[in-house]
């Protein structure tokens, strides 16, 4: 094609490939005749290359869609935009902007869906890119310059195209999506899920998010309202993932649902913290506190991340009808007693973590200005009821 740009220079992440794939909206394979580039709505879409405007139109499996013709028998498609920014019977440059990223028609998020074909023959657009090519962007429009700026496409080679599929969930056989309700949430940075059986729905978050985390003893807790419609069906158990951009930060399971005839279902979720709170009675010897958290995760069946050695054996230690929870915190505290080093259980997104409080130290100034206003309680007004 010549002198090829990369169409969504914004783009994330290869969220589903070119050739067959389990069906997405029908039972058994498909083939998927272009590439989906995960990316935020509202981002640019870029002409891949100059040309005609065939089309730019709705239809219900495209959303709003352009097809673009380049001479000699290619073409270029682009689907599922939020916006249309052309119209058929225009002429485009390279890397001009021709619509922005959406979820129109069947679509289970935001992404863009690009098609090559030649001489009506889809073709994988990935085949198409190399790290020479360069991405046309206009100027702003308040510029006195004429110029345009020009900058490097995002170079796909196979190494990386490994690893954006390394981030792609492989469904099983005959998966179902559910119809995605957009979300109206004013900050479009975060996208929230929630998975019953082999259905994924993107609801309709009212009134926000809130994460809540404590430093020891508590799982991680997100609370957030969704408006029920005749779409949208999951219930207590089901799994909850939430992403700020395209990094994931919570990864948890629904525990209550307080629903309201105003049609509005406020839910708690938890991570999977919450399952330490099960009482269990453990003998173990010659054990860290790093090989106890393993030894629990296994009998649990929970996932782990990163788990750092702990170093400290512990010799021999009985708990009876104690919680996960305290079982690990009497091992971390023997650690620091006798290490002097402290460790952080936590939850990494649906991934049991233990790390040295060393590690994850940032690089924070705290002034008169940052640290001049804050708020510090003490109370004893829990499970007491005496003098």
């Amino acid at each position: 094609m010549g002198n090829y740009v990369w169409p969504c220079p914004k783009y994330t992440r290869v969220s589903s490939p070119f050739g067959y794939r389990n069906g997405v909206f029908v039972k058994g394979a498909e083939f998927h005749k272009g590439v989906d580039l995960a990316a935020p709505t509202g981002s640019p879409i870029l002409a891949a290359q100059d040309g005609k405007i065939l089309y730019a139109q709705w239809s219900n499996s495209f959303g709003y869609w352009i097809q673009i013709d380049h001479g000699g028998g290619i073409t270029t498609r682009y689907g599922h935009a939020s916006k249309l920014l052309v119209s058929a019977g225009h002429t485009v440059k390279a890397g001009q902007q021709i619509a922005l990223v959406g979820s129109t028609g069947n679509s289970t998020g935001p992404h863009l869906h690009f098609e090559v074909q030649v001489n009506g023959v889809p073709k994988n657009p990935l085949n198409y890119v190399s790290d020479k090519d360069k991405a046309v962007v206009s100027a702003p429009q308040k510029s006195t310059t004429s110029k345009n700026n020009t900058q490097t496409s995002p170079g796909v080679d196979i190494v990386e195209y490994l690893n954006s599929m390394s981030n792609v969930e492989v469904l099983p056989q005959g998966v179902k999506f559910g119809a995605v309700t957009t979300s109206a949430q004013a900050n479009q940075n975060i996208k929230l899920i929630i998975q019953h059986d082999n259905t994924i729905y993107e609801p309709s978050v009212e009134d926000g998010i809130e994460w809540t985390l404590e430093r020891q003893g508590s799982p991680g807790q997100l609370t957030f309202t969704v408006v029920q419609d005749e779409i949208l069906k999951f219930q207590e158990g089901d799994a909850v993932k939430v992403w700020y951009g395209e990094t994931p930060f919570f990864y948890g399971f629904v525990f209550t649902k307080k629903r309201g005839k105003d049609g509005l279902v406020s839910v708690t979720a938890y991570d999977q913290l919450r399952y330490l709170k099960n009482k269990d009675t453990y003998l173990y010897t010659n054990k860290t506190a790093s090989q106890l958290l393993q030894m629990i995760a296994a009998a649990m069946n929970l996932k782990t991340g990163t788990v750092e050695n702990t170093g400290y054996v512990i010799a021999k230690r009985i708990e009876e009808n104690t919680t996960y929870f305290d079982m690990l915190q009497n091992a971390l505290d023997l650690t620091v007693i006798n290490q002097k080093k402290l460790f952080v259980l936590y939850d990494d997104c649906g991934k049991l973590t233990l790390c040295n409080v060393v590690s994850l130290r940032l690089n924070v100034l705290i002034d008169a200005e940052t640290g001049e206003s804050y708020d510090y309680t003490t109370t004893i007004d829990s499970d007491v009821y005496n003098q």
